[in-house]
């Protein structure tokens, strides 16, 4: 528990990162005429130098801070220290936009900091490298996680293409569910690097393991981006970035108590991380106002 207060730290400036990046790649897609937003928009984006950008913050700053606060931390909470990461967004685009943040803002960042010092206070930690990560139950238990994710994408993915009307949140949540699979691969893999450079590795259980969490987290981050544009294109931030937050917060519950089987380690940490989790999707509706104005600046 001495690395605890690291691992929260670096949590949150993971999610820093990460929003600083949305705002860059929102401001990105809002510069394209609303005529050129084809099927190819992705192709388009990566030929934007502001785009490129925004992705090179979140990759460099944000996934590589991930990687590290999970030797402190563990999967559990991450994803709910990251949304304060919203804060870093609603204060920076209020700064492109020069105007000064409105009293549902500030009291969606009062939230967002009572939301953080809740899952503080949970103490709800993983010491992934002391688990078995090989142990048949526990990869019994990954691949039910990783279907019923996939299924949820798939589900998300089909309904979309039939209810233009609800498109935006459907792709909101696709999105949401993709990252959050990759908060959870993120893990074997950060944890199976570490053994490869230390000379540590089980050859070939651990390997295989490791490569199919690298593949993981590639494939979910690329394409859960790619999704989030499409997002962008027919909903408003304000709806797209706090409905992503909903599988992106809620998943970890179910990896703790689902797939790690740890118990919680007070008798309090259980409704503070529910409470936590309330206050994060509350105060990002709050949060992402200021960045549906982006759209503003020519």
């Amino acid at each position: 528990m001495e690395n605890y207060p690291i691992g929260i730290v670096l949590g949150i400036t993971a999610g820093v990162c990460l929003n600083i990046g949305f705002i860059l790649q929102k401001k990105a897609v809002n510069d394209i005429p609303p005529e050129a937003r084809s099927k190819k928009l992705l192709g388009t984006l990566v030929r934007t130098p502001i785009w490129l950008v925004g992705l090179v913050v979140q990759i460099l700053g944000s996934a590589v801070l991930v990687m590290i606060a999970q030797f402190f931390i563990g999967p559990a909470l991450l994803p709910g220290l990251m949304a304060a990461g919203l804060i870093a967004m609603a204060v920076g685009a209020a700064r492109i936009l020069k105007e000064t943040l409105k009293r549902a803002e500030l009291v969606g960042i009062a939230l967002m900091i009572l939301a953080i010092v809740f899952l503080a206070m949970t103490g709800l930690s993983v010491d992934v490298e002391g688990q078995d990560l090989l142990d048949p139950g526990f990869l019994w238990r990954v691949s039910v996680f990783t279907v019923v994710l996939f299924a949820a994408v798939a589900t998300c993915e089909i309904l979309q293409r039939r209810a233009e009307r609800f498109r935006g949140v459907l792709l909101a949540l696709e999105s949401g569910t993709y990252l959050a699979l990759a908060n959870f691969w993120v893990s074997p893999f950060s944890i199976n690097l570490g053994h490869l450079f230390g000379g540590t590795l089980v050859w070939p259980d651990e390997f295989i393991l490791g490569l199919v969490g690298g593949l993981m987290l590639a494939i979910t981050n690329v394409i859960g981006i790619s999704v989030l544009q499409k997002a962008f294109t027919c909903a408003q931030a304000t709806n797209v970035v706090p409905l992503q937050q909903v599988p992106v917060n809620i998943a970890p519950v179910f990896v703790y108590f689902g797939i790690f089987l740890l118990a919680p380690p007070t008798a309090v940490s259980t409704p503070l991380l529910i409470a936590g989790i309330a206050l994060i999707i509350t105060s990002s509706f709050f949060l992402t106002k200021r960045q549906a104005k982006l759209g503003e600046i020519k």
